[in-house]
């Protein structure tokens, strides 16, 4: 399943700029002040809670999907493409299946 999600991101149609962010994301390489914090690096005022809503740390689920915030900019962007989506239960749900993104 894993090499079918990699698979997927690296065959994608996106420019490379997004694959490789992709790619990070799924890995979980993009810097969160939970990773950041886990290396020993003073963020901000030293809380870990999400930027935008508070609510809860920082990790990417919440900061790519279930932050409130997040969930809205989503929300807007498929709308806007004119696209019906579920938010999905978790980010590895995102590169599962390649057909999922044929509009």
């Amino acid at each position: 399943e894993e090499l079918r999600v990699l698979h997927n991101i690296w065959k994608s149609p996106a420019p490379s700029k997004v694959i490789a962010f992709s790619w990070k994301l799924h890995r979980s390489r993009i810097p969160k002040k939970t990773s950041l914090a886990h290396r020993g690096i003073q963020v901000d005022d030293g809380s870990l809670d999400c930027v935008h809503c508070l609510a809860r740390e920082e990790d990417a689920p919440h900061l790519f999907l279930f932050c409130d915030f997040a969930s809205q900019v989503w929300k807007a962007i498929f709308r806007w493409l004119g696209v019906i989506i579920v938010i999905p239960q978790n980010l590895f749900l995102l590169y599962g299946d390649s057909d999922l993104f044929v509009l």
